[in-house]
Protein backbone atom coordinates (compact mmCIF):
# COMPACT_ATOMS: atom_id res chain seq x y z
CA UNK A 1 0.00 0.00 0.00
CA UNK A 2 1.65 3.66 -0.30
CA UNK A 3 0.79 6.14 1.45
CA UNK A 4 1.76 10.02 1.50
CA UNK A 5 4.48 10.60 4.77
CA UNK A 6 4.56 13.25 6.97
CA UNK A 7 7.06 15.44 4.64
CA UNK A 8 4.38 14.29 1.66
CA UNK A 9 6.47 12.05 -0.07
CA UNK A 10 5.15 8.94 -1.28
CA UNK A 11 6.47 5.56 1.07
CA UNK A 12 5.74 2.36 0.71
CA UNK A 13 4.09 0.32 3.69
CA UNK A 14 7.73 -0.19 5.19
CA UNK A 15 8.46 3.83 4.88
CA UNK A 16 10.62 3.29 2.01
CA UNK A 17 10.44 6.23 -0.72
CA UNK A 18 8.75 5.54 -3.68
CA UNK A 19 9.00 7.12 -7.00
CA UNK A 20 6.36 6.59 -9.76
CA UNK A 21 7.74 6.39 -13.54
CA UNK A 22 5.59 6.41 -16.48
CA UNK A 23 3.93 8.69 -19.46
CA UNK A 24 0.47 9.90 -19.38
CA UNK A 25 -0.23 9.30 -22.82
CA UNK A 26 -3.45 12.03 -22.66
CA UNK A 27 -6.45 12.25 -24.97
CA UNK A 28 -9.96 12.69 -23.84
CA UNK A 29 -11.56 9.70 -22.19
CA UNK A 30 -14.94 11.41 -22.94
CA UNK A 31 -14.04 11.37 -27.15
CA UNK A 32 -12.88 7.86 -26.72
CA UNK A 33 -15.99 6.38 -24.67
CA UNK A 34 -17.78 7.59 -27.49
CA UNK A 35 -15.68 5.92 -30.34
CA UNK A 36 -14.80 8.90 -31.76
CA UNK A 37 -11.01 9.15 -31.47
CA UNK A 38 -9.15 6.66 -29.46
CA UNK A 39 -7.84 8.89 -26.28
CA UNK A 40 -4.51 8.04 -26.39
CA UNK A 41 -4.26 9.18 -29.83
CA UNK A 42 -5.61 12.54 -29.78
CA UNK A 43 -2.60 14.70 -29.92
CA UNK A 44 -3.33 17.77 -27.46
CA UNK A 45 -1.45 20.42 -26.99
CA UNK A 46 -1.00 20.61 -23.47
CA UNK A 47 0.14 17.62 -22.77
CA UNK A 48 2.94 17.62 -26.42
CA UNK A 49 3.30 21.47 -26.01
CA UNK A 50 3.24 21.45 -30.03
CA UNK A 51 0.85 23.99 -31.34
CA UNK A 52 -3.09 23.13 -30.66
CA UNK A 53 -4.11 22.45 -34.39
CA UNK A 54 -3.29 18.93 -36.12
CA UNK A 55 -1.93 20.61 -39.24
CA UNK A 56 0.52 22.90 -36.67
CA UNK A 57 0.95 19.43 -35.01
CA UNK A 58 2.31 17.99 -38.65
CA UNK A 59 4.60 21.05 -39.55
CA UNK A 60 6.22 21.35 -35.73
CA UNK A 61 6.89 17.56 -36.01
CA UNK A 62 8.31 17.45 -40.03
CA UNK A 63 10.26 20.59 -38.41
CA UNK A 64 12.08 18.59 -35.92
CA UNK A 65 12.06 14.77 -37.81
CA UNK A 66 12.78 15.96 -41.05
CA UNK A 67 10.86 14.31 -43.97
CA UNK A 68 11.71 10.89 -43.97
CA UNK A 69 11.19 9.93 -39.97
CA UNK A 70 8.16 12.34 -40.25
CA UNK A 71 6.91 9.94 -43.10
CA UNK A 72 7.49 7.03 -41.76
CA UNK A 73 5.92 8.13 -38.06
CA UNK A 74 2.66 9.27 -39.66
CA UNK A 75 2.65 5.86 -42.43
CA UNK A 76 3.05 3.69 -38.80
CA UNK A 77 0.21 5.38 -36.53
CA UNK A 78 -2.69 6.31 -39.89
CA UNK A 79 -3.35 2.73 -40.37
CA UNK A 80 -3.55 1.62 -36.42
CA UNK A 81 -5.68 5.29 -36.33
CA UNK A 82 -8.36 4.28 -39.04
CA UNK A 83 -7.73 0.89 -37.85
CA UNK A 84 -9.19 1.62 -34.29
CA UNK A 85 -11.85 4.59 -35.43
CA UNK A 86 -13.74 2.08 -37.91
CA UNK A 87 -13.86 -0.84 -35.60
Amino acid sequence: MLRLAADNTLVNGSGHKVILKGAGLGGSHCQAAHGLIPGWMNMENFITGYPSREFQIREALLEVLGKEKYDVFFESVSPSFDQSVSS
